[in-house]
This record gives structure tokens, sequence and C-alpha cells, in this order.
């Protein structure tokens, strides 16, 4: 089931993109004296989750100020990682897998000292000015999500903890009194993505048969490179709006010779400049997460 948060009365955004998927997205304008950006985050779903379109939208829109998550979708639902860029995608399950949450919380005057999950997973945020976005997968009964506020002039605490029940997601919401250590805290936020190889698999000519030895060539592309050829394979890539890759070593992971790292160290900064997901897959079939 998909469920949708928001505190503040700014919406969520929905477009409907070619069929058969929708975007939900929540995006912010950052002036500065140069130029104007708009920064943001999104995800897609199938639009088969969503049997009336007047009906979600109209949902969406009414979901401001809200005191607990808002039901948009009744269906099972689940979270792959689409191709080209490894980004979360929700379709549907004969079984309910994963509750899914989009979320926005008022955090104006107030600083987050601590965001963490049990059995549930961070898949995207956006923070800034004064709100905190976020959607989450939620995998079981058991599953949790705590976010934790510092009204630093209260000397307050606000901590909402969101949890997965039979009827779907709620929200428990509760202020303490801040400790003495909370003022000292320091975020780390991290998307989750899953430790195997993305649908891109670039190896250089010399690796490929070891590479192909690996993995299953039915399920992923393999992308081939050498010295004189890189620049163009990379252009290909981006011509192609693929945004994430992993890149094949053929040693085995944490024990690469000084010379073969400083070779591997080249390869995975130079693609690091140019997508923005970038893992390493080694030969013995450990998956390191470069850049996401």
């Amino acid at each position: 089931m998909l469920f949708i948060h928001n505190e503040t009365t700014t919406q969520w955004g929905i477009q409907e993109l070619n069929n058969p998927v929708i975007r939900f997205s929540k995006t912010k304008t950052i002036k500065t004296e140069e130029k104007e950006r708009v920064v943001g985050m999104s995800i897609i779903a199938l639009n088969r989750l969503f049997p009336n379109m007047e009906e979600l939208k109209k949902a969406v829109a009414e979901a401001v100020q809200t005191e607990q998550p808002v039901r948009i979708s009744d269906e099972n639902t689940s979270v792959i990682f689409n191709r080209k860029a490894y980004q979360p995608f929700v379709t549907s399950r004969p079984k309910n897998y994963k509750d899914i949450l989009l979320a926005t919380l008022d955090i104006k005057g107030k600083r987050i000292i601590e965001v963490y999950g049990e059995k549930a997973f961070l898949l995207e945020y956006l923070l800034g000015q004064g709100e905190f976005s976020f959607i989450i997968a939620l995998n079981s009964l058991e599953s949790k999500y705590v976010v934790k506020l510092l009204d630093a002039k209260k000397q307050k605490v606000t901590v909402y903890t969101f949890g997965r029940t039979e009827e779907g997601v709620v929200l428990e919401k509760t202020v303490v009194d801040a400790e003495e250590t909370d003022k000292d805290k320091e975020l780390r936020l991290k998307k989750f993505r899953p430790a195997r190889p993305t649908h891109f698999v670039l190896v250089h000519r010399n690796d490929k048969q070891s590479l192909l030895e690996k993995i299953d060539q039915e399920q992923y592309t393999v992308v081939e490179f050498e010295k004189k050829t890189f620049e163009d394979v990379i252009k290909s890539l981006k011509d192609q709006n693929v945004r994430a890759v992993t890149y094949y070593a053929d040693a085995p992971f944490g024990k690469v010779e000084p010379d073969v790292f400083r070779k591997y160290k080249s390869i995975t900064d130079k693609l690091r400049k140019q997508f923005q997901t970038v893992f390493k897959l080694h030969n013995d079939g450990k998956v390191a997460k470069m850049q996401f």
C-alpha cells in the first residue's frame, strides 16, 4: 500500500508520465544572486496501483497539514530499482511486501538530530527551507522509522515514529525533554540501494572474460572499453540517459595490490564524476558502493 503524510501546506507534485507510470515529487527553488535553480526528489509508480486518477489527484492535493498518514493506494506494493538510474520504482505484487510512505515534516525552528530505521529503508530525501521530505519503505509489521527534531530554544525533542500495522502506516508523535548531548549530534542520511550490480556493467577488455564467468548475461548489459575508447563509451551511456553503472574489477575485495588499486581507482574516480550512482564489482562477487 502507498501512503502520504504532509505536515506542511506545500503539496506533493504528481505527474502522469508515459503510460504506465506516475511520478510523485517534491521540489524546492534555491535562489542566489547569480541564478535560481530547482532541486528535488521523486519516485515513479505504476499507474495501475491507482484505479481512479482523479481521486488520486484530489487525495494528494488534500494531503496537507495531515495528522496521520493518508492511504492513496490499497494495492499490494513492492520496490524495484530501474535499469538506467537505479532509482526506486513502486510496482505491484501478488502480496503486500512493502508499504511505501511519502512524507514531509515541518522543521522550521528545529534541527534534525537523529534519523534511523528498523526494517525500514530511506529511498529518497530532500532537506531545506524548513521542510524535511523523504520516501521510505516499511518491510514488515515490526518496521519503524524514527525522526527526532530538536527545538533548542524550548529544549524539547519531537520524536516521530512511523510504523506499519495490518491497517497500514501510522504515526506516533511524542515530545520529550532534550538531553545535554542532543545539541552535539550530527545528522547522517544515507539512501538505501541494494548491494548488487546495476544493469550496466563496465569492464576493461582485458577483464571481460573473467566478468562473463561471474554474471548472467541475460540480466546485465556488459559494456566493454579500453583506454582509447573510454571517453566514447561514457558519452554513449550518457546519451542514453544512463545514470547508474557498475565497474568490474578483476581482483578480490580488499586485497588489491597497490599498483592494481591505482589502476582501478583511476577508472572509478572518472566514473564518479560522470554518473550519479557508481558501484564496483569484484571477482569474488562482493559489491562496493562507491557513490549513490
